[in-house]
């Protein structure tokens, strides 16, 4: 058995994948070193195999190198970082430091800060990967086909070396974040697509015939549309055929209208699916920031599952969510009532599908060649 864990970092992505008996990790994304080293002393995580970052956003990577520096003075070994210099070194560099609707930084930051802070950091990666020491820990992405970790089987799917090119040229760094499928030796599978758009996902169709997956992280904190047209969520939902569905997204995501409310009424209207969104957006209520302290009391209730670390910033729904990846996935945290006890106390016009008439049954089991 696995687990896995969707954290709750505010408008980024971090989530934790580990083998509980063997005590090893792979982490996928990192903004928030403090919220991983956290979760993996909690469960007595002390390998983590490999650090893939999915792109090189601010929201995605902004807290890498210090994890990777300082992990040893906590007692973690961290073997292997896997992430792709793509677009880096072209004259397009400029276009793809941010994404179209301008939330691949951290904060407030105005543009111009914006833009110095993400130039230090990636120096300070750069400088991180030069060090003769460190040299061999980096990898390409699509190395990660080699990595053998007890009780999780990973397999790299996007993008392809043929593909990267062409992807460029989309002048849209999100489509070529990296995507993997995590699977538990029980079974159930977990699809992280990073902040892949439209164009990136069409490709990844193109070159894999099987998405299935139990467990989808919707990409790119649920939105969902290109420069011009909004796409079908179903383009996502009917290949990948999912159980649960998880929105990494921070409250301040409202201003950059994550996620699209197009994409929550797909959710809504799919009652075999759970979705949990890590925090609250004026899709949930107007000024969701007024229930954060009735929110937070909640989540830290007497059950011990409940207790999850919750970031400072935004007002946390789910927050951090814990899964047990099997035969099936199952909600570890946070449970079905306390979940619903949120949504229908303090964002009962939530456009998702969390109130108790829709979630009361649970999600049906179905069956799917694997």
């Amino acid at each position: 058995m696995l687990k896995a864990a969707f954290l709750d970092v505010g408008q980024g992505d971090t989530t934790v994948v580990w083998n509980p008996h063997t005590r090893e990790a792979v982490v996928i994304d990192c903004i928030d070193p403090v919220a991983v080293w956290d979760l993996l002393a909690h469960h007595k995580v002390d390998r983590v195999r490999a650090v893939v970052v999915t792109h090189l956003h601010m929201d995605h990577f902004a807290g890498l190198v210090t994890f990777l520096e300082d992990s040893p003075d906590r007692g973690i070994d961290c073997d292997g970082v896997f992430f792709g210099w793509w677009g880096m070194d072209t004259r397009r560099s400029a276009r793809l430091r941010n994404d179209a609707d301008g939330h691949s930084q951290v904060g407030d930051d105005s543009p111009t800060t914006a833009d110095k802070r993400r130039r230090s950091q990636l120096r300070r990666l750069s400088d991180w990967v030069r060090k003769p020491s460190n040299r061999e820990r980096y990898r390409a992405p699509q190395r990660l086909t080699e990595l053998s970790v007890e009780g999780m089987e990973i397999e790299f799917l996007h993008p392809l070396e043929a593909d990267i090119g062409d992807l460029l040229l989309s002048g849209r760094l999100n489509n070529l974040s990296v995507v993997v499928r995590l699977s538990s030796g029980g079974g159930a599978r977990l699809l992280l697509t990073g902040d892949l758009e439209p164009y990136g996902w069409r490709t990844l169709r193109q070159n894999a015939s099987d998405l299935t997956a139990d467990v989808l992280k919707f990409p790119h904190h649920g939105a969902w549309k290109d420069i011009t047209t909004e796409t079908n969520p179903a383009d996502i939902l009917e290949p990948v055929g999912p159980k649960v569905v998880i929105i990494s997204v921070g409250t301040e995501g409202s201003k950059y209208d994550h996620p699209n409310g197009h994409v929550l009424d797909a959710l809504a209207a799919r009652t075999d699916i759970t979705t949990l969104c890590t925090q609250a957006t004026s899709k949930c209520c107007q000024d969701p920031m007024r229930c954060k302290p009735r929110v937070r009391a909640i989540l830290s209730g007497p059950s011990a599952s409940n207790r999850a670390a919750t970031c400072t910033v935004g007002c946390p729904c789910a927050s951090s969510v814990v899964l047990a990846l099997d035969l099936e996935p199952a909600i570890v945290r946070p449970d079905r009532a306390t979940h619903r006890q949120i949504v229908n106390e303090c964002f009962p016009s939530a456009r998702c599908n969390a109130h108790e008439d829709c979630i009361s049954g649970g999600p049906r089991r179905r069956s799917r060649p694997r």
